[in-house]
Protein backbone atom coordinates (compact mmCIF):
# COMPACT_ATOMS: atom_id res chain seq x y z
CA UNK A 1 0.00 0.00 0.00
CA UNK A 2 -0.22 2.42 -1.82
CA UNK A 3 0.20 0.64 -5.12
CA UNK A 4 -2.54 1.31 -7.20
CA UNK A 5 -3.99 5.09 -8.18
CA UNK A 6 -6.44 6.94 -10.20
CA UNK A 7 -5.53 10.30 -12.18
CA UNK A 8 -8.86 10.36 -14.19
CA UNK A 9 -8.65 13.96 -13.85
CA UNK A 10 -9.47 16.05 -17.37
CA UNK A 11 -6.53 17.87 -18.20
CA UNK A 12 -8.24 21.27 -17.37
CA UNK A 13 -9.39 19.99 -14.07
CA UNK A 14 -5.84 19.21 -13.54
CA UNK A 15 -4.34 22.77 -15.04
CA UNK A 16 -6.99 24.08 -12.12
CA UNK A 17 -5.52 21.62 -9.19
CA UNK A 18 -1.84 22.38 -10.34
CA UNK A 19 -2.70 26.06 -9.88
CA UNK A 20 -4.64 25.82 -6.74
CA UNK A 21 -1.29 24.28 -5.69
CA UNK A 22 1.16 27.15 -6.63
CA UNK A 23 1.91 26.18 -10.35
CA UNK A 24 2.09 29.30 -12.58
CA UNK A 25 -1.01 29.01 -15.29
CA UNK A 26 1.54 29.06 -17.86
CA UNK A 27 3.01 26.13 -16.66
CA UNK A 28 -0.03 24.34 -15.16
CA UNK A 29 -2.08 24.87 -18.79
CA UNK A 30 0.52 24.06 -20.80
CA UNK A 31 1.64 20.68 -19.51
CA UNK A 32 0.40 17.54 -21.33
CA UNK A 33 -1.55 15.53 -19.06
CA UNK A 34 -3.27 12.36 -19.88
CA UNK A 35 -5.90 10.70 -17.76
CA UNK A 36 -5.54 7.53 -16.40
CA UNK A 37 -8.03 5.43 -15.10
CA UNK A 38 -5.36 2.31 -13.30
CA UNK A 39 -2.09 3.47 -12.30
CA UNK A 40 0.63 0.96 -10.62
CA UNK A 41 4.17 0.86 -10.49
CA UNK A 42 5.89 1.80 -14.49
CA UNK A 43 2.64 3.53 -14.82
CA UNK A 44 3.10 7.35 -15.47
CA UNK A 45 1.59 10.33 -13.51
CA UNK A 46 1.16 14.29 -13.65
CA UNK A 47 3.34 14.95 -10.48
CA UNK A 48 3.56 18.56 -9.23
CA UNK A 49 7.37 19.04 -8.02
CA UNK A 50 8.58 21.70 -5.49
CA UNK A 51 10.07 24.43 -5.73
CA UNK A 52 13.91 24.39 -5.79
CA UNK A 53 14.61 27.67 -4.86
CA UNK A 54 13.24 30.67 -2.55
CA UNK A 55 11.52 32.68 -4.82
CA UNK A 56 11.04 29.61 -7.58
CA UNK A 57 7.87 28.19 -8.07
CA UNK A 58 6.08 24.45 -7.66
CA UNK A 59 6.29 22.71 -11.58
CA UNK A 60 4.67 20.04 -12.87
CA UNK A 61 6.22 17.26 -14.86
CA UNK A 62 5.19 13.23 -16.03
CA UNK A 63 6.59 10.68 -13.97
CA UNK A 64 6.95 7.03 -13.73
CA UNK A 65 5.43 5.64 -10.74
CA UNK A 66 8.35 3.69 -8.55
CA UNK A 67 11.20 5.20 -7.44
CA UNK A 68 14.26 4.76 -9.53
CA UNK A 69 17.57 6.36 -7.27
CA UNK A 70 19.41 9.01 -9.56
CA UNK A 71 22.53 6.69 -8.83
CA UNK A 72 20.82 3.48 -10.13
CA UNK A 73 22.81 1.58 -12.33
CA UNK A 74 20.52 -1.63 -12.01
CA UNK A 75 17.62 -2.72 -14.72
CA UNK A 76 14.99 0.02 -13.25
CA UNK A 77 12.47 -2.23 -11.01
CA UNK A 78 9.45 0.13 -10.27
CA UNK A 79 7.65 -1.95 -8.02
CA UNK A 80 10.97 -2.19 -5.72
CA UNK A 81 10.34 1.64 -4.01
CA UNK A 82 7.09 2.84 -4.96
CA UNK A 83 6.76 3.49 -1.27
CA UNK A 84 8.35 5.09 1.04
CA UNK A 85 6.94 5.13 5.13
CA UNK A 86 7.09 8.76 6.46
CA UNK A 87 8.26 6.94 9.74
CA UNK A 88 11.74 6.97 8.31
CA UNK A 89 12.18 8.86 5.21
CA UNK A 90 14.40 11.43 6.60
CA UNK A 91 16.61 8.86 7.76
CA UNK A 92 16.95 6.05 5.14
CA UNK A 93 19.58 6.83 2.78
CA UNK A 94 17.78 6.68 -0.23
CA UNK A 95 15.26 9.21 0.71
CA UNK A 96 16.10 11.24 2.98
CA UNK A 97 18.28 13.50 0.67
CA UNK A 98 15.21 13.83 -1.30
CA UNK A 99 12.89 15.44 1.58
CA UNK A 100 15.27 18.55 1.44
CA UNK A 101 15.15 18.89 -2.55
CA UNK A 102 13.31 17.07 -4.17
CA UNK A 103 9.48 16.73 -2.63
CA UNK A 104 6.12 16.16 -4.84
CA UNK A 105 2.40 15.87 -4.47
CA UNK A 106 0.57 13.61 -6.53
CA UNK A 107 -3.45 14.72 -7.40
CA UNK A 108 -5.45 11.54 -7.78
CA UNK A 109 -9.19 10.91 -7.92
CA UNK A 110 -8.27 8.19 -5.51
CA UNK A 111 -7.39 4.63 -4.79
CA UNK A 112 -7.31 0.97 -4.61
CA UNK A 113 -6.33 -1.51 -2.13
CA UNK A 114 -7.52 -4.75 -1.81
CA UNK A 115 -8.60 -7.45 1.05
CA UNK A 116 -10.15 -10.70 1.10
CA UNK A 117 -12.79 -11.70 -0.63
CA UNK A 118 -15.95 -12.18 1.12
CA UNK A 119 -15.22 -15.97 -0.05
CA UNK A 120 -12.74 -17.11 1.50
CA UNK A 121 -12.50 -20.04 -1.10
CA UNK A 122 -12.26 -17.09 -3.65
CA UNK A 123 -8.74 -16.63 -5.03
CA UNK A 124 -8.89 -13.04 -6.28
CA UNK A 125 -8.99 -10.07 -3.90
CA UNK A 126 -11.87 -7.85 -3.46
CA UNK A 127 -10.46 -4.62 -4.66
CA UNK A 128 -12.24 -0.99 -3.32
CA UNK A 129 -12.11 2.51 -4.45
CA UNK A 130 -11.11 5.28 -1.83
CA UNK A 131 -11.81 8.96 -3.17
CA UNK A 132 -12.74 12.10 -1.66
CA UNK A 133 -16.30 11.78 -1.32
CA UNK A 134 -17.65 15.45 -2.33
CA UNK A 135 -15.39 15.08 -5.58
CA UNK A 136 -11.71 16.94 -6.03
CA UNK A 137 -8.44 15.93 -6.14
CA UNK A 138 -7.03 14.16 -2.97
CA UNK A 139 -3.21 15.51 -2.42
CA UNK A 140 -0.54 12.58 -1.72
CA UNK A 141 2.71 13.40 -0.39
CA UNK A 142 5.79 11.74 -2.23
CA UNK A 143 9.00 12.30 -3.36
CA UNK A 144 10.79 11.96 -6.39
CA UNK A 145 14.32 11.26 -7.95
CA UNK A 146 15.81 11.71 -11.55
CA UNK A 147 17.94 9.01 -12.77
CA UNK A 148 20.71 9.17 -15.88
CA UNK A 149 19.67 6.64 -17.83
CA UNK A 150 21.82 5.27 -21.32
CA UNK A 151 19.20 5.21 -24.23
CA UNK A 152 16.40 7.19 -22.33
CA UNK A 153 13.83 8.99 -24.87
CA UNK A 154 14.68 12.46 -22.63
CA UNK A 155 18.19 11.67 -21.21
CA UNK A 156 16.72 10.91 -17.91
CA UNK A 157 14.12 8.88 -15.92
CA UNK A 158 12.33 10.43 -13.57
CA UNK A 159 10.17 8.68 -11.45
CA UNK A 160 8.41 9.33 -7.76
CA UNK A 161 7.54 7.27 -4.47
CA UNK A 162 3.96 7.47 -2.79
CA UNK A 163 4.88 8.34 1.46
CA UNK A 164 2.57 6.08 3.55
CA UNK A 165 1.35 6.47 7.36
CA UNK A 166 -0.53 3.93 9.61
CA UNK A 167 -4.45 4.19 8.51
CA UNK A 168 -6.96 6.38 9.53
CA UNK A 169 -8.93 4.61 12.02
CA UNK A 170 -11.85 4.73 9.81
CA UNK A 171 -9.84 2.95 7.03
CA UNK A 172 -8.53 0.32 9.06
CA UNK A 173 -10.82 -1.90 8.22
CA UNK A 174 -9.42 -1.89 4.53
CA UNK A 175 -5.41 -2.17 5.02
CA UNK A 176 -3.31 -1.27 7.77
CA UNK A 177 -1.30 1.68 5.89
CA UNK A 178 -2.81 4.30 3.68
CA UNK A 179 -1.08 7.23 1.66
CA UNK A 180 -0.14 10.61 3.30
CA UNK A 181 -3.06 13.05 3.00
CA UNK A 182 -1.71 16.72 3.07
CA UNK A 183 -4.04 19.59 3.98
CA UNK A 184 -3.93 23.08 2.38
CA UNK A 185 -1.88 24.25 4.76
CA UNK A 186 0.73 21.31 4.25
CA UNK A 187 0.67 21.20 0.84
CA UNK A 188 1.70 24.42 0.62
CA UNK A 189 4.61 23.96 3.11
CA UNK A 190 5.46 20.42 1.20
CA UNK A 191 5.57 22.51 -2.39
CA UNK A 192 8.02 25.12 -0.69
CA UNK A 193 11.45 25.56 -0.68
CA UNK A 194 11.51 25.53 2.96
CA UNK A 195 8.93 26.58 5.69
CA UNK A 196 6.50 29.41 4.61
CA UNK A 197 6.41 32.27 6.15
CA UNK A 198 4.24 31.83 9.26
CA UNK A 199 3.69 27.88 7.88
CA UNK A 200 5.49 24.75 8.71
CA UNK A 201 8.61 23.14 7.50
CA UNK A 202 7.70 20.33 5.22
CA UNK A 203 8.70 17.67 7.32
CA UNK A 204 6.41 19.32 10.54
CA UNK A 205 3.47 19.43 8.03
CA UNK A 206 3.83 16.08 7.10
CA UNK A 207 3.91 13.97 10.13
CA UNK A 208 1.04 16.38 11.42
CA UNK A 209 -0.99 15.13 8.56
CA UNK A 210 0.16 11.47 9.13
CA UNK A 211 -0.65 11.15 13.00
CA UNK A 212 -4.29 12.57 12.39
CA UNK A 213 -5.17 12.24 8.43
CA UNK A 214 -7.40 15.12 6.87
CA UNK A 215 -9.71 11.94 5.64
CA UNK A 216 -13.08 12.57 7.19
CA UNK A 217 -14.92 13.35 3.66
CA UNK A 218 -13.15 10.09 2.24
CA UNK A 219 -15.39 7.76 0.66
CA UNK A 220 -15.33 4.04 -0.48
CA UNK A 221 -16.99 1.17 -2.30
CA UNK A 222 -16.27 -2.24 -4.09
CA UNK A 223 -15.36 -1.76 -7.26
CA UNK A 224 -14.19 -4.28 -10.75
CA UNK A 225 -11.90 -7.21 -9.97
CA UNK A 226 -10.86 -6.23 -13.40
CA UNK A 227 -8.64 -3.81 -12.32
CA UNK A 228 -5.94 -6.06 -10.34
CA UNK A 229 -4.79 -6.09 -14.19
CA UNK A 230 -2.91 -2.74 -14.33
CA UNK A 231 -3.76 -3.39 -18.59
CA UNK A 232 -7.14 -2.35 -17.37
CA UNK A 233 -7.86 1.07 -18.32
CA UNK A 234 -11.83 1.12 -19.06
CA UNK A 235 -13.71 3.78 -17.56
CA UNK A 236 -15.50 1.69 -15.43
CA UNK A 237 -13.02 0.88 -13.27
CA UNK A 238 -14.23 2.87 -10.25
CA UNK A 239 -17.27 2.20 -10.25
CA UNK A 240 -19.70 0.69 -7.85
CA UNK A 241 -20.25 -2.87 -8.02
CA UNK A 242 -22.12 -5.08 -5.73
CA UNK A 243 -20.73 -7.93 -3.56
CA UNK A 244 -21.74 -11.58 -4.15
CA UNK A 245 -23.26 -11.23 -0.66
CA UNK A 246 -25.73 -9.17 -1.45
CA UNK A 247 -26.75 -10.12 -4.99
CA UNK A 248 -27.99 -13.00 -3.77
CA UNK A 249 -31.44 -13.51 -2.32
CA UNK A 250 -31.81 -14.16 1.29
CA UNK A 251 -34.50 -17.01 2.47
CA UNK A 252 -36.77 -14.47 3.84
CA UNK A 253 -37.20 -12.41 1.03
CA UNK A 254 -37.61 -15.81 -1.02
CA UNK A 255 -40.56 -16.67 0.93
CA UNK A 256 -41.96 -13.36 1.16
CA UNK A 257 -43.75 -13.80 -2.57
Amino acid sequence: MCGRVRQALSAAAFADAAQAAGVPSAAASQHSHTPRQNIAPAGTASVITAATEPTGDPDVSTMVFGLIPARSVAEPDHWRMFNARQETVDHLQSFAKLTERRRCVIPVDGWFEWMADEFKEVKRKQPYYVHEGGGGPVWLAGLYDRCVRPGHPDGALESFTIITCDSAERLAWLHNRMPVILDAAALKSWLADGPPAGGEAPLVALRRCAAAPPCSGLAWHAVTKKLTAPSYQEPDVAEPVKLASQLQKSVASFFTK
